[in-house]
């Protein structure tokens, strides 16, 4: 019975480690979506307005 509470302990350990792993990759993913989601607002922006970086 003395290794019941360590094994509780290291389990408990090992989810909050794999909690942490699984929010951090969510939200690299979330960000790299919405990176790429901005860059899709600006192509189209720039398709529709063509003349705005041309010089005068």
């Amino acid at each position: 019975m003395e290794f019941l509470p360590v094994v509780l302990g290291v389990l408990g350990f090992a989810v909050l480690l794999s909690s942490l792993f699984l929010t951090t990759t969510v939200r690299h993913q979330t960000s790299q979506q919405k990176r790429s989601e901005a860059y899709i607002e600006v192509v189209k922006y720039l398709s529709e307005n063509p003349t705005l970086f041309k010089r005068a």
